[in-house]
């Protein structure tokens, strides 16, 4: 089967194998997929070749037979060849950045990194910044590295993450460099020659310095965005998704240098990693500076694998938040956030409106529009509308009728209106009852949920909100229902406080702050936690699942019995003997007569229980026989087998024909049979 190599290591060495054994003299390597990403299974990875090789496999690499845990590369490193019949022209070098003076031989510095203790590591040499290969680096020579720039630590990292691939950035200096730990800088180490003709660019050592347990890198990805891992132990690995949000990332990137980030989507953006996954279930306030400050549920306990692995986004500065709906409207300058001026955002820009059209019931609409009730108009220029003479004026001849949900419901001339004076601008003073609700920066029906309290509209946080949170809210706001707002932030993010957090209702409350949670201000949310909620006017019917298609199986052939044999008849069975009724014993003088037999139905005659002798005193009993008689004619229920002694006359009793019966009450126990 057809497969690709990766293109990790591989460099002019290898392509010139390639290329001769293509039948071809010389050969350049092309990185990074040049004519798009192969198919299939990558053979080869970590390619070395010493140029002498006759076959691209016989060089040193990685073999992973097309498994993808044995290695870290994908089809967007699968690497390209271009082969010549003559030696190509070498590459024009790209200039390293001007320094100002020319610095002195052995000068060490890092570069492309996101710090000053991060990067890719020159040294100048002859007035030319140059990079040294990684390939006889150490622990020991990362320590030497950092020590020459007045740091502490040293961690050897893989140059080709900080440019080294499309930006060799000067010539391969200090051949098989070698250092003991001990050294003070580079140059004191040993090392076999000045410059190195051997070494690809992209093996050139990269450093970071000071590194201590906890340390954050991005990995396999950009400058600013990569999969995050951590150092622990000595060793790089991944931290987990699981429960990894906004205030997750904004920690590490910030421990990284940044200003904050987000979370990497897609999941496994920037690929899965290959060590250990060190952090799992991470619970940040947003506030600490360290990611491993914030809760977790310790050094390797997990139960995620490589497909979990989290990747980040860093900024700079923190992004602007999203421009607000047209038709959302705020009132601002008041005293509180029932009262102020009217605001009205079209396009992204804020701008007031004429009050001279204005009623009762255009003010009415005004504070639906916010979640209150009620509406008093009031005079603009009380609350600062004279000194924003700038801001656009809208809706031109704006009249309501009261009953409109928003102000772009209500009649208008223009969007703009270029008669009216900016200190003519409508004020409303709207009624509001603490745990008021409104849809924020979104539709009439969805927005961000905000409720108000001491006078201030807050968010809400989506700890623990689920479909019940969402359908209370809702029929607060006078809807049928309602559900959670996916995905997460889609209505933005809050500007003042996040009130409400680890709401839990039942269901069944009519108001949102009747259902339990933390308390008023009492969360550990910020706005990348605020929830957002999608209402309906009617709940939706069930989604009913249709039942599973009825297959008729069929029974597999039944494999061919072997005939039995004809049946044969049952011989009859032999005629059970009749026994000879017995001769009564002669009657002794003075004797009572014998009383009368009981009939005899083919049961064995068993003496009378001992706790009720319906017969008398136990001496006046008759002694009953000991054997089985004749079936009687008729049906048989329960005959007994025939006795075992054939046709021989019964035992004599023990006791002789006179003697009473044992004081157990049985018979037979002490006969004996001759």
């Amino acid at each position: 089967m057809w497969g690709t190599v990766c293109d990790d290591y591989f460099g002019t060495t290898a392509a010139n194998v390639a290329c001769r054994q293509l039948g071809y003299d010389y050969g350049e390597a092309l990185h990074d997929a040049p004519f798009g990403p192969g198919s299939g299974p990558i053979w080869m990875d970590d390619v070395q070749c010493l140029g002498g090789e006759s076959r691209l496999w016989d060089c040193d690499s990685l073999k992973p037979r097309g498994k993808d845990e044995n290695t870290n590369c994908d089809h967007r490193e699968d690497v390209a060849v271009r082969c010549y019949d003559y030696k190509p022209p070498p590459p024009p070098g790209t200039p390293s950045p001007p320094l100002g003076p020319v610095q002195p031989d052995g000068v060490v510095r890092l570069v492309n990194g996101n710090s000053s203790s991060l990067g890719l590591v020159q040294i100048s040499m002859l007035g030319q910044w140059g990079v040294m290969c990684s390939a006889t680096w150490t622990v020991k020579t990362a320590v030497v590295a950092c020590r020459s720039l007045g740091l502490t630590g040293g961690t050897l990292l893989f140059g080709r993450q900080y440019g080294t691939r499309t930006a060799p950035s000067g010539p391969v200096l200090l051949k098989n460099l070698r250092c003991n730990g001990s050294e003070a800088s580079l140059m004191a180490c040993s090392y076999d020659a000045l410059l190195d003709d051997e070494c690809e660019p992209f093996w050139a050592a990269a450093v970071m310095c000071g590194v201590e347990d906890g340390a954050l890198r991005l990995a396999n990805g950009t400058e600013s965005g990569g999969r995050l891992e951590v150092l622990h132990n000595g060793v790089w690995g991944s931290v987990c998704w699981d429960e990894f949000g906004p205030e997750d990332a904004s920690v590490a990137c910030r421990q990284l240098g940044f200003a904050g980030g987000l979370v990497a989507w897609p999941p496994l953006k920037y690929g899965a990693g290959i060590n250990s996954v060190w952090m799992d279930e991470l619970d940040c306030y947003g506030d600490e500076s360290r990611l491993d400050a914030c809760l977790f549920d310790g050094w390797g306990y997990t139960d995620c694998s490589h497909f979990n692995d989290v990747g980040v986004e860093c900024y700079t500065t923190a992004p602007p938040p999203a421009p607000p709906s047209d038709g959302t409207i705020e009132l601002v300058n008041g005293n509180s956030s029932s009262l102020g001026l009217v605001q009205i955002s079209m396009d992204g820009v804020w701008g007031v409106m004429c009050s001279a059209t204005w009623t009762v019931q255009t003010a009415v609409v005004a504070c639906r529009s916010l979640g209150l009730t009620g509406g008093t108009l009031l005079f603009g220029p009380q609350y600062g509308t004279q000194t924003p003479t700038d801001a656009p004026i809208y809706l031109k001849n704006l009249i309501c009728d009261g009953s409109e949900d928003s102000l772009l419901d209500c009649s208008y001339d223009a969007l703009l209106d270029d008669e009216c004076e900016p200190f003519w601008a409508a004020a409303v003073m709207c009624e509001v009852e603490d745990g008021a609700l409104r849809l924020a920066n979104g539709t009439e029906s969805g927005g961000r949920l905000e409720v108000l309290h001491n006078g201030v509209w807050g968010s809400v946080c989506w700890d623990e909100f689920g479909r019940a949170d969402a359908n209370v809210a809702c029929r607060q706001l006078g809807f049928a229902g309602g559900m959670v707002a996916a995905p997460q932030l889609k209505y933005g993010l809050g500007r003042h406080v996040v009130w409400m957090d680890e709401v839990n209702c039942t269901g069944d409350e009519t108001r949102l702050d009747a259902c339990p949670f933390d308390g008023w201000g009492v969360t550990d949310c910020s706005h990348f936690n605020d929830v957002g909620v999608e209402c309906f006017t009617t709940q939706p019917a069930p989604v009913i699942s249709p039942p599973p298609p009825f297959v008729r199986r069929r029974l597999p052939p039944r494999p061919p019995q072997r005939p039995r044999p004809p049946m044969q008849p049952r011989p009859p069975l032999p005629s059970r003997p009749v026994r000879p009724p017995a001769s009564p014993d002669p009657p002794q003088p003075g004797a009572s007569p014998p009383a009368p037999s009981p009939p005899d139905h083919g049961m064995p005659h068993l003496p009378p229980p001992m706790y009720a002798p319906p017969y008398g005193d136990w001496p006046d009993l008759p002694q009953p026989p000991m054997y089985l008689s004749p079936p009687p004619a008729g049906p048989v229920y329960g005959a007994y087998p025939p006795p075992a002694y054939g046709n021989r006359p019964p035992p004599p009793a023990a006791y002789g024909n006179s003697s009473p019966p044992p004081a157990y009450g049985g018979y037979g126990y002490g006969g004996s049979y001759a």
